[in-house]
């Protein structure tokens, strides 16, 4: 029950739960991303909460790359800051064949400055990470210097259809994180 304060009318009385209370009816709804989405813009107080569940999971890929940037780079740089669970797939659109990507990625050729660029930035915005999948992506120097130096809560690695310039590249992005317990690779 509200109190009326002087000079406020009955209408202008706005109850207000413990934080507490609005986080665990958020917990709660952890897995209805419809749900989560509707409570982020009902209220502020639940904006927070909603967006650790909502971006727990980001996955950027050939589709969504543009509309990727334009949420992460360009809107709402912050929402990385909410992602655990991070997933890079194929993000050079310039080659959709994978033997032309090995073919060039072995003559040196490896990403495209782009590519470099968009991965940059991805690691300075999502410093919460603990699980870094990998797909289809070429680890040249220049990409596994900027993985290694990111990602401090990084535990968990997921690699598949990468091409890796050295073993030593390989043994340097693992043992820049030494608390990585679990290495998936394919």
């Amino acid at each position: 029950p509200s109190t009326l304060r002087e000079g406020v009318s009955p209408g202008e009385v706005k109850p207000r739960l413990p934080p507490e209370i609005l986080d665990a009816v958020i917990d709660y709804l952890h897995d209805d991303k419809r749900t989560l989405r509707s409570c982020s813009l009902l209220c502020h107080a639940l904006v927070s909460t909603a967006r650790f569940h909502l971006f727990e999971t980001v996955v950027i890929s050939r589709r969504n790359i543009q509309r990727a940037k334009a949420l992460f780079f360009v809107k709402c740089p912050q929402l990385l800051g909410y992602a655990r669970n991070l997933t890079l797939e194929a993000l050079d659109d310039t080659q959709d064949d994978t033997p032309d990507r090995l073919r060039n990625f072995i003559d040196g050729q490896g990403l495209k400055p782009p590519a470099h660029t968009f991965i940059s930035e991805i690691v300075r915005l999502a410093p919460n990470v603990q699980h870094l999948g990998l797909k289809d992506i070429p680890l040249d120097g220049t990409v596994v210097t900027m993985l290694s130096a990111a990602f401090p809560q990084l535990n968990m690695f997921t690699i598949f259809d990468c091409w890796f310039h050295s073993n030593a590249d390989f043994y340097e992005l693992v043992r820049s994180h030494p608390l990585v317990h679990t290495v998936r690779v394919g």
